[in-house]
Formats: structure tokens, sequence, C-alpha cells
């Protein structure tokens, strides 16, 4: 069976930091270890079903490089969503998942559902990642993606398969080890390669203050 990116959150989790935040002073504004990183992913999964997105299914995720956008990109590949990244514009996906102060920058359809984070500033009538996500039960099935389904839209989608395949070459490439740290500073098609590669080798995704 190929490897998915959904397996490789199927693990049992590490001891070690899964995802960092810095602060202005090149120090750590917040820490993921790993048991709370794969939960939180399995978590925001359950939510994004919840929310409508299906296997097969489509998410836009903001391409701001925040932890809830990782969630978000990570929670769709277990759901066997594929995800697209960008800012603005016009969302033709199941659901949305950005902060929301970037809110009035889509043009989000009745038919889409809407994930916002960054609590003070989700209206009142948008789901709000912080007041839903710890509620959620993180107990997800087994990971049923095929190898083959999309998991990042471009102008030719990337299967889950592709995607792992991508992140072990960066993982060869950067000779990557646990504990090392995978600076991220926008999600994209290559941010979210790095994601995954530094899922594979146990490192710390390191994503910029906010």
């Amino acid at each position: 069976m190929e490897e998915t990116v959904g397996g490789l959150l199927q693990r049992a989790p590490g001891d070690g930091v899964a995802l960092a935040v810095e602060t202005d002073w090149e120090t750590r504004a917040k820490e993921y270890k790993e048991e709370t990183f794969y939960t939180t992913c399995h978590k925001t999964a359950n939510l994004l079903n919840h929310l409508g997105v299906r296997e097969g299914g489509s998410v836009v995720v903001s391409s701001a490089p925040e932890p809830e956008n990782v969630f978000g990109f990570l929670g769709a590949c277990l759901v066997g969503a594929a995800t697209r990244f960008f800012d603005r514009g016009s969302v033709d996906a199941d659901a949305l998942v950005c902060s929301g102060e970037r809110l009035e920058a889509y043009d989000v359809p009745a038919s889409c559902s809407v994930l916002a984070h960054g609590e003070a500033s989700v209206p009142t009538d948008t789901t709000s990642f912080e007041r839903e996500i710890w509620g959620e039960n993180p107990v997800f099935p087994p990971d049923l993606v095929a190898g083959g389904d999309t998991v990042v839209l471009a102008e030719s989608g990337r299967s889950s398969a592709e995607v792992v395949e991508d992140a072990r070459e960066t993982v060869s490439e950067r000779d990557l080890w646990n504990g090392d740290e995978v600076h991220v500073e926008r999600l994209n098609e290559e941010g979210a390669v790095d994601v995954v590669a530094a899922l594979i080798a146990r490192a710390t995704v390191v994503l910029p203050p906010r």
C-alpha cells in the first residue's frame, strides 16, 4: 500500500516538537509537541467533516504561515479532500480555512463553509477554530485515503503518494533528522511538501512571527 500524508499522522507520537511559532526575538512563542500536533490534526479533520468536507472534496487554505492553516491542510488530507492555497478571490470549494482578519479578501459562496481562526476577529456567524476545535473528538478512523487521491490542487494535482515521495526527496536532499528545524515562510505547494518532510523526519516545522 502506498504511503499517504494522512498515514504519517497515524503513527505513535514521540516526545519531539512538531510545530513551533517564532517571535520577533527568534524564540518560540508557541510549541506543539507531537502528541498535541497529531491530535489537533485529527480534530481538525473531524471538524472539516462536520462542515461538509468529504473524500474527493476540496478546501481552500490561506497561504499565511499560521498553525491553524497547517492544521487545515493536514486535516483535509486526513478527510481525503484536496487543498488549494491562496490569499484572496473567489472560493470554489467545500470549505475555507483562514484567519478572521483575512475573510474580507475572499468571495465566499453560501455553499462553502468557513472555519476561521483568531478568535477575536471571527464573526459571530462563522465557525471559530478556537471555539470548536477543543470540543472535537480526536478519534479518527484509520487512514483510508488512497495514495493516488489528490491532496494538493494546482494546474496538475499532486496525489498523496506524490507529496510523500517529494517530501522524502526533501528529507534526503537536506539530510533532515529528528529535532532539525524546517522553516516554512508560506503555505503553498512547496510549503506543503516541507511540512510533510518534517513529519517524515520528525523534524520541527518552524513558522515566522505572526
